[in-house]
């Protein structure tokens, strides 16, 4: 077996002979890297994220996903501020008779130190395409989507 140490040197060997372009390299260097990048620096700060409180209208989901056109909006508990789950947007469209309470789905929480392959694999486990990131304490430090995760191997995507 080949050590990541010494495909690194390889891909730099390739880049130089001109094989890379500028943009394969640094994306194979970047899936060299994910087993070792920590979530945080995928993550968006909880301050960053637009959320709704426990007991919600739809009016509120609604609000909260306009400014960046989320689809997914994290439900908080009043109290502590903690993310307790997410509201789809498509399930207050294609269920409106369905209470926004009952529209609630959980999300992992996922321990900002783990890596972002590890992220990747908690996400796929519990089929969810966000996770609460959270730190030693449990305390919620933001909020990780599976395009936040691949775009530290392939670059910025445009929103999907």
């Amino acid at each position: 077996m080949i050590s990541r140490e010494r495909l690194g040197e390889l891909v730099q060997e390739v880049a130089e002979d001109g094989v890379l372009t500028d943009e394969q390299e640094r994306m194979v260097r970047n899936v060299l890297r994910v087993s070792s990048i920590p979530v945080r620096d995928a993550m968006v700060a909880i301050e960053g994220v637009a959320s709704v409180p426990e007991g919600f209208t739809r009016e509120q989901v609604i609000r909260a996903s306009a400014p960046g056109s989320h689809s997914r909006i994290p439900v908080r508990e009043a109290a502590s501020g903690r993310f307790t789950g997410f509201v789809h947007l498509l399930d207050l469209i294609y269920r409106p008779e369905t209470p926004p309470a009952d529209l609630v789905r959980e999300a992992p929480e996922i321990r900002e130190d783990v890596t972002v392959e590890q992220a990747l694999h908690s996400l796929r486990r519990h089929r969810q395409t966000m996770g609460f990131v959270t730190d030693g304490a449990g305390r919620t430090r933001g909020i990780v989507t599976v395009k936040d995760l691949v775009e530290e191997v392939s670059g910025e995507l445009p929103a999907f």
